[in-house]
């Protein structure tokens, strides 16, 4: 069974910008979701998705504010399940810390333009997703002398992309 990891979004409208993450990570033999958190369809989805967590899945909820119920509950949830919870705020006094086994604070402070979290919180937390996921491939062992192995070519980018590393 693949080890699972699950990437809650708590920002409306900013899920593609983590897409590409989810995409590398179940490219690389993890089965990855990124969840987005809207009023429409959260209790729908979170019931959902619930019943799949347990101690061996790794839970990340990603807030600006530090503050949405529906990222809270669900590592509250997973906790519960004994997953691994990180949570990762934009404010340091975020409620989101509180539930995560492993905080992280990327304390960009207000933005520029009020309501836009595309600018600093955005780019802080794109940045921080990065580097776990880069950190998690070379801790599994998936990069040798600087170049991914193990990728798994689902279309032609891929494909090209892996004969040059291997050439």
């Amino acid at each position: 069974m693949k080890k699972k990891i699950l990437l809650l979004i708590s920002n409306n409208g900013t899920d593609s910008r983590f897409r590409k993450l989810v995409k590398s990570l179940n490219e690389n033999g993890f089965m990855s979701h990124s969840l987005l958190a809207s009023t429409k369809n959260e209790s729908h989805e979170f019931s959902n998705k619930k019943k799949l967590i347990n101690s061996e899945d790794v839970l990340i909820g990603l807030a600006a504010s530090g503050n949405t119920p529906f990222t809270c509950k669900v590592l509250e949830e997973a906790n519960k399940k004994n997953a691994l919870t990180i949570a990762i705020s934009n404010n340091p006094n975020g409620k989101l810390l509180e539930f995560g086994k492993c905080q992280i604070i990327l304390d960009t402070k207000e933005e520029l333009i009020a309501g836009s979290t595309r600018l600093k919180a955005g780019t802080a937390q794109k940045i921080c997703l990065n580097i776990i996921s880069s950190l998690v491939m070379v801790k599994m062992g998936r990069v040798k002398n600087g170049k991914m192995s193990h990728m798994l070519p689902t279309n032609q980018k891929l494909r090209d992309r892996k004969l040059r590393i291997e050439t």
